[in-house]
């Protein structure tokens, strides 16, 4: 069975486990089977007892997907504690060259403590287009590739063809739809970057040319804006367009 996840993004802040665990039982019911965890949403007992994230993530049968990290350090034993297997970066860094040697020194920690550092393609930064995270990934050895299908056409990236070239790379996939073809510097986040089936990305071919590519990871659901609706009439969209595709 193919691991559908969304991130916790729709649900926003939680304040309380409880909250979380509503968080969690909505995910369910909309489908999912898997989870990625916005660590900075997560209430506090989560952040500073993360095998207690673990458990909770046992008991209620959705598979821990992932979580992102801006690349600080203790997030690495956070997520080796938490039993969160693979951490998806952002560099925010403007000058590449540090960006490179930053991103070289959080890959080798994370493989210490057996977690895998994947990188999230992303616009407005020294790593959005082929030639960048191509760069990246083969020059930082253990690296993997968290690919963001709208980040990625937003670049002008082919993500069918990089998938075909750097497939055996890729840890995790991102899935969110753009809402037109513009030029990158117009493209506003919150606005542009729709709910998976709403936009003009071919999600069939991507797919397509995951499962060519003998990718096995999660297709995670991420959703920047609810545009007014429920995360959980948000979550269920996504799952039921993604499912009739695969």
């Amino acid at each position: 069975m193919r691991n559908i996840s969304i991130t916790t993004m729709p649900w926003g802040k939680q304040r309380t486990v409880s909250g979380f665990l509503k968080v969690l039982a909505e995910i369910r019911e909309a489908g999912y089977n898997g989870v990625g965890i916005e660590k900075r949403l997560l209430p506090r007992p989560l952040l500073t007892n993360p095998r207690r994230l673990g458990n909770i993530l046992a008991r209620t049968g959705i598979s821990n997907a992932g979580s992102y990290s801006p690349m600080k350090r203790e997030d690495v034993v956070w997520a080796r504690e938490s039993g969160t297997p693979i951490l998806w970066v952002v560099v925010r860094e403007r000058d590449c060259d540090r960006a490179l040697e930053g991103l070289a020194e959080f890959t080798r920690l994370a493989s210490q403590h057996g977690v895998v550092a994947a990188l999230h393609n992303h616009l407005r930064t020294c790593f959005e287009d082929e030639g960048q995270i191509g760069m990246a990934l083969e020059h930082v050895q253990g690296l993997r590739l968290c690919l963001d299908t709208a980040h990625g056409v937003a670049a002008g990236m082919d993500i069918e063809g990089f998938i075909s070239s750097y497939g055996d790379r890729v840890a995790l996939v991102h899935l969110k739809d753009l809402k037109g073809r513009m030029p990158k510097h117009k493209v506003r986040f919150r606005r542009d970057f729709v709910n998976v089936g709403r936009g003009v990305l071919d999600f069939g071919s991507i797919i397509r040319a995951l499962d060519a590519a003998g990718y096995s990871g999660s297709l995670m659901v991420e959703v920047e804006a609810l545009e007014g609706a429920a995360p959980l009439d948000v979550a269920r969209e996504a799952y039921n367009y993604l499912v009739s595709l695969v």
